[in-house]
């Protein structure tokens, strides 16, 4: 709840990448907490409605706005795997989100465990690029599933590997982690 900190971070990225999907999404996931506005985010609906962001952009931004019913709507008509996503545990763990989220715990830890599943089987094959992506999905499930020392541990097998992944593409990831370690309690690291 460091909401200006957090926008003076927003602010930065912004100037850096004035239209990236992901930061805007964060920025304007901010902005519900922190002014009640889910003005923001419905536009990011609108944009990718429209094709001019992602697909599951729309998701996400239903998720923050916690409107987790329609999250779970959009999610269920998206194919599987997602379009542009690199393995076939993305829906499944975007859903199991949206599902706990809204009380629906039983649905969402069957999703949980089927990302898991599928997140494992890539693990057994993946090239050492993608295993920190990986890694950070898996923890990503653990927590999902009320296993925060377990995610903790992925996450940090992640970061450990971060060198073996693009510069650019590190960015993201270690926000990813990021965020599985804070809802993990980790909130120091």
């Amino acid at each position: 709840r460091r909401y200006d900190e957090a926008q003076a971070l927003f602010d930065r990225a912004r100037d850096l990448e004035p239209e990236d999907a992901g930061m805007l999404l964060h920025l304007a996931g901010l902005r519900l907490p922190r002014d009640g506005d889910p003005t923001a985010l419905r536009q990011l609906e609108a944009r990718a409605a429209s094709g001019e962001l992602p697909v599951p952009q729309i998701a996400l931004a239903a998720i923050y706005a916690a409107d987790y019913d329609e999250a779970v709507r959009l999610l269920s008509i998206l194919p599987d795997p997602l379009p542009g996503t690199e393995g076939h545990y993305q829906r499944p763990l975007m859903l199991a989100r949206a599902y706990d989220y809204g009380g629906h715990h039983d649905e969402a830890r069957k999703l949980f465990a089927t990302a898991l599943e599928r997140i494992q089987a890539q693990l057994a094959t993946a090239q050492p690029e993608q295993r920190a992506v990986l890694e950070i999905a898996f923890g990503a499930g653990k927590m999902g599933l009320g296993e925060p020392k377990t995610a903790i541990e992925h996450v940090n097998t992640a970061l450990g590997e971060m060198h073996l992944v693009s510069a650019s593409r590190a960015v993201g990831l270690r926000t990813d982690a990021i965020l599985v370690l804070a809802s993990a309690g980790d909130v120091d690291s």
